[in-house]
């Protein structure tokens, strides 16, 4: 059965970070292992990390230089096969959707499976589609959106994760890295997460 890592990054979002848990903890799908990265957030975070302490693989509180070094952290710690970033405040789309995407990861063994995701604008809720063909024209129009995206760590060992040194585009680099490394992709219809 495939292990799926999911790691979550969190600095002061006590109410995202407690949603969040909860749409992975109710998840139907049972091997999955939950690793929490907090930046040394004051407002209650760390208590809510502590409440669940039990059901957590691995959670930690302490600073760090941004969110790619907290992703960074959190993929080391991973043993799954498969690692997806969901982020505080984010949360899974149904309760099912872990074990909808394993049914598709293991009928491949492709590199990075992603998914659909669910966007809002100021009055509407919709589902944001990203598909295939992965290109470099594909990446100058479009990306890949983390949350959505299950990547597999021996992938994230190879390219060494996140460039650090950016404060907001190391997830789209890392998948142009990964594209230009001969990676393989595999787009699914199934939305993961909101």
């Amino acid at each position: 059965m495939t292990r799926i890592s999911i790691i979550t990054i969190n600095y002061q979002n006590q109410v995202g970070l407690l949603k969040t848990i909860h749409s992975v903890l109710d998840q139907s799908y049972p091997n999955i292992e939950y690793i929490v990265i907090d930046g040394a957030s004051t407002d209650g975070s760390v208590d809510v990390m502590n409440s669940f302490s039990t059901k957590l693989a691995y959670s930690v509180s302490e600073s760090d230089n941004g969110i790619y070094q907290a992703m960074n952290k959190g993929w080391k710690r991973a043993t799954g096969e498969y690692c997806l970033f969901l982020n505080s405040g984010d949360y899974l789309y149904s309760n099912s959707v872990i074990e909808e995407v394993v049914k598709c990861i293991e009928k491949t063994s492709t590199d990075i499976v992603f998914g659909n995701l669910f966007a809002y604008d100021e009055n509407t809720g919709f589902i944001s589609v990203f598909s295939e063909p992965i290109s470099l024209y594909y990446f100058q129009h479009n990306f890949i959106p983390h949350p959505a995206a299950f990547t597999k760590r021996s992938l994230l060992e190879k390219l060494n994760g996140f460039y650090e040194h950016y404060s907001l585009i190391s997830d789209w680099a890392f998948f142009v890295n990964s594209f230009l490394q001969k990676a393989t992709f595999k787009q699914i219809d199934v939305t993961v997460t909101a």
